[in-house]
């Protein structure tokens, strides 16, 4: 409670909390939690603030977030997300509604929950000082602990067949997160804690130091939509000393706020976040800029080569065996089932929506659930997230901060990533061959099991991650500071100039949050 009235307090006061503070942190999501938390921790003496531009949450959205089998319901409400649709596909011919977290926690608090790390050779592809796939160990092992990653103890009822199905298929067990096992599959990971509440990096790092250790030196604000960088120039760099932002709810953009930082600036809104903001600061590619009307300060490839995974299912109907038990609408709406999840008792909500993961060797990583999007259908289905080697962009369409900006993901822009898509799908195919003749099962998507080009094409979809927006190497130093400008840094999933190798970014953007807080504290303490 005292948490939650610190909240409201900060976000009706938030015009007057415009000082100065060692320490800015932009976006208070998958990133800037873990470094806020770990940096008021290891940092006592200085003062750091962190911004968030969403608003605290309603109780319904904060069900929809904790509720592990209300997943679908977060990735259709306009409190807890922003949507906006992609520039047209040149290989596809069609656009697709681009999704990211707007509520504290950011993605964190609206992704599959799983929890998956990439493979050898991906971190060194990132170009980080001191970060290898060794070192990364750590912390790693660090996050897994802090956001109470497990395997379910409520887990779907067939999620042990579909896993023995995948090891008859040829995949091999993996018993441990830090395995390097290319093919392999297990029951999932998820960010569930002991009370079968959904965790993620607001509410595992930020949320408890709130009113503990970090009361004196860590403030959370919300409701504050950055519209700029507050920069000058300092000999041939620029030097940034904080951000202009106005209230997320002032649309009209009336009054403007001002937030100061004495020692640094750190970008962490994420893959559409941080490039947006840098461009809209005159940091950026010049013609970008000078389309979107925004002087150019310094020209760097900012957004200019995005990476954005594609995702392809495919599902099988069973006739054989019951029914899932979570796959039941009425279930899942009722309101005894609900109050019995919030007293703690057993309840469907605490069943997690997905039943296995696994890796498709360097083809790319793969999930499957039971429950389909519209409950109720006997089905299971199994998804396949590709690596990729098409480049996209992200641009600014004008200096509005809250325009959305011009996204292009270039899906299967390649033959070599449509190739990966092709081989991942028919190794789940053979997934779903391999179940017991019990099941009854038969292919609905493809149709009698024909999988195609044309197939894929028509159904393949984002999978909502998106990387490289401001890139190690072009716009980033090794150490994630903006290249020509001193003070800011940008740490989040638009610093990784490559995608993880087959797993998605959760697990990669926490541990590097806390590498990075820990490398931002040894150098302020030597």
């Amino acid at each position: 409670m005292e948490v939650f009235l610190r909240l409201l307090l900060l976000y009706f006061i938030a015009p007057v909390l415009a000082q100065d503070s060692d320490i800015l942190i932009v976006g208070a999501g998958t990133a800037g939690c873990p470094l806020a938390a770990r940096l008021c921790t290891a940092l006592p003496n200085l003062t750091i603030t962190l911004l968030e531009r969403a608003s605290p949450r309603s109780p319904d959205a904060e069900f929809y977030v904790r509720a592990p089998r209300k997943l679908f319901s977060t990735w259709v409400s306009p409190e807890l997300l922003e949507t906006f649709e992609s520039l047209p596909n040149p290989a596809l011919n069609r656009s697709h509604t681009v999704l990211t977290g707007a509520t504290l926690g950011g993605t964190s608090a609206i992704t599959g929950l799983q929890w998956t790390v990439p493979l050898p050779g991906s971190i060194e592809n990132w170009g980080i000082e001191g970060l290898t796939t060794e070192s990364a160990r750590a912390y790693f092992e660090r996050a897994y602990d802090q956001l109470s990653v497990s395997v379910p103890a409520s887990p779907l009822l067939y999620a042990s067949d579909y896993i023995n199905a995948a090891v008859r298929a040829g995949f091999s067990r993996s018993a441990d997160h830090l395995d390097s096992i290319e093919r392999s599959v297990w029951q999932n990971r998820l960010t569930i804690d002991s009370q079968f509440r959904r965790t993620d990096s607001c509410s595992a790092y930020v949320l408890p130091l709130l009113g503990g250790r970090c009361a004196h030196n860590l403030r959370l604000i919300q409701n504050v939509t950055v519209s700029k960088l507050l920069l000058s120039r300092s000999g041939p760099s620029l030097q940034a000393h904080g951000v202009e932002a106005m209230q997320t709810s002032d649309r009209n953009r009336t009054q403007s706020l001002t937030f100061r930082a004495r020692r640094e600036t750190i970008l962490a809104a994420g893959p559409y976040g941080s490039p947006k903001i840098l461009q809209l600061s005159g940091i950026g590619p010049q013609e970008v800029l000078k389309e979107a009307n925004v002087s150019c300060l310094l020209d760097l490839p900012v957004g200019a080569k995005t990476v954005c995974r594609t995702s392809g299912s495919i599902s099988s109907r069973y006739t054989g065996v019951p029914n899932e038990p979570s796959n039941n609408f009425s279930l899942v709406e009722d309101p005894e089932q609900r109050a019995r999840w919030e007293r703690g008792e057993p309840s469907v909500l605490r069943t997690p929506v997905s039943a296995a993961n696994g890796r498709a060797g360097r083809d790319g990583y793969f999930g499957s659930s039971f429950i389909p999007y519209w409950p109720g259908i006997p089905e299971v289905r199994s998804f396949c997230h590709s690596n990729v080697e098409s480049r996209g962009f992200i641009r600014i369409r004008d200096s509005n901060p809250f325009s959305p900006p011009f996204v292009q993901n270039n899906l299967l822009g390649t033959k070599q990533d449509m190739d990966r898509m092709d081989r991942c799908l028919r190794s789940l195919m053979r997934v779903h061959e391999s179940f017991p003749k019990r099941f009854n099962m038969t292919f609905t998507k493809p149709e009698q099991g024909k999988l195609t080009e044309d197939w894929i094409r028509s159904t393949i979809n984002t999978g909502a991650h998106f990387v490289s927006g401001c890139p190690v190497g072009e716009v980033l130093t090794e150490r994630l500071e903006v290249r020509g400008v001193n003070g800011l840094r940008v740490i989040d999933s638009s610093s990784l100039r490559e995608m993880p190798i087959s797993a998605g970014p959760l697990a990669s953007i926490v541990m590097l949050a806390e590498y990075m807080a820990d490398t931002i504290s040894k150098e302020y303490k030597a």
